[in-house]
């Protein structure tokens, strides 16, 4: 009986010590088990950062992509706008050109046909006599005054809203056949095409062009037949249809 019990008693210390070997083994598995995941999360979250650096790098690079295009467009309307400008500047030009070479070949006709009685008459006709001096009862300056208009169109340009800019002298009748020319100078660094010039009296010797700001400084010299010449100063912000427009330096301008 005692022998017995005495095998129970060992078998049972025989199967303790083999569960400890067991449970121990587990646990060392169980720790190996959750170091291995540690690692595997660290890692994980080292690519997720590193993903998350890339994607911010590559949002930056479409940002910068968006503000060139955005440039890029605004440079081809920039462009688009001066090509306009530089061509109304040239039609101005070759219609005052057109009208001097038809008033050029009527005196060559005239003169052709010396022959004629009236002669003095026809040259009287084409070329207008100029004013005397003595009856003109004002200086060129003070007569002249000088006027502009800006219409708003649908175009932009950038966030600016473009018109049509008309710029034109008023005088009295007297004086219509004693200015030759008149030039526009803007006075302003912001403005590529600073000098614009008009032959045409009957137009008042206008200048027009599209643009969205006003130059506070515009030389106007008015260039009379007879060799002199006279300057107006010209704000351009003070007239009456200047408020529609910006200051030249709310921002630079071709």
């Amino acid at each position: 009986m005692v022998n017995d019990i005495t095998s129970q008693i060992l078998e049972l210390e025989k199967a303790s010590r083999r569960s400890a070997i067991f449970g121990g083994f587990g646990l060392t598995v169980v720790a190996f088990s959750l170091a291995i995941s540690t690692l595997m999360l660290h890692r994980a979250t080292a690519q997720l950062t590193r993903r998350g650096h890339e994607v911010d790098a590559l949002h930056s690079e479409l940002e910068s992509g968006r503000k060139i295009l955005a440039d890029a467009e605004t440079m081809r309307r920039e462009a688009r706008l001066e090509s306009e400008n530089l061509a109304t500047d040239l039609q101005t030009k070759t219609d005052e050109l057109t009208s001097a070479l038809e008033r050029l070949d009527e005196i060559r006709r005239a003169i052709a046909e010396s022959a004629s009685p009236d002669l003095l008459k026809r040259l009287k006709n084409i070329v207008p006599p100029m004013p005397r001096e003595a009856g003109v009862a004002v200086a060129l300056n003070e007569a002249v005054r000088v006027q502009m208009s800006a219409a708003p169109t649908t175009e932009t340009l950038g966030k600016h809203a473009l018109h049509e800019i008309r710029i034109w002298l008023e005088m009295p009748n007297e004086w219509a056949g004693r200015v030759l020319k008149a030039q526009y100078f803007f006075d302003d660094p912001s403005v590529s095409t600073k000098l614009k010039t008009s032959f045409d009296s009957t137009k008042h010797f206008e200048i027009r062009y599209k643009g969205w700001s006003c130059v506070e400084t515009v030389k106007v010299t008015i260039f009379e037949r007879t060799g002199g010449q006279s300057e107006i100063p010209f704000n351009m912000c003070s007239a009456a249809s200047s408020p529609m427009l910006e200051p030249t330096s709310a921002e630079p301008r071709p």
